[in-house]
């Protein structure tokens, strides 16, 4: 699926397309083949960089309407914490209780950019 990407950050941003990756440069912007398309919870957590994402088509000038997931840390096994989206779904490494109590007392949109720091 194609998608227009308007990047104001000051890192390139890599979308997996057909044949491999594909990079828009920092404060650029550029059109790409997604394969496979793009989540909407993606586009949010890229939203919160203020990175645009609009489907080719779409109207540029507005961001897709997506609504950022509650993350939560919680204990998988005695003593180990793993991170869990809306769905309930594990992201990323387990942590130990500290970290995890620290994850769970940030904001939702900086669980948001933590998730999505993992992620990268």
């Amino acid at each position: 699926m194609e998608y227009h990407i308007k990047n104001p950050t000051h890192r390139a941003k890599a979308f997996k397309v057909h044949g491999g990756l594909e990079e828009v440069g920092p404060k650029s912007e550029g059109t790409i083949d997604v394969k496979g398309g793009l989540t909407d919870e993606f586009i949010s957590l890229q939203a919160l960089e203020g990175v645009v994402i609009t489907p080719v088509g779409g109207e540029a000038d507005e961001p897709a309407k997506t609504e950022v997931g509650a993350y939560e840390a919680r204990e998988t096994s005695p003593g180990w914490f793993k991170i869990h989206d809306a769905n309930g779904n594990a992201i990323g490494k387990s942590m130990r209780e500290e970290e995890a109590k620290a994850f769970n007392a940030l904001s939702d949109a900086d669980k948001a950019a933590a998730v999505s720091e993992m992620e990268a």
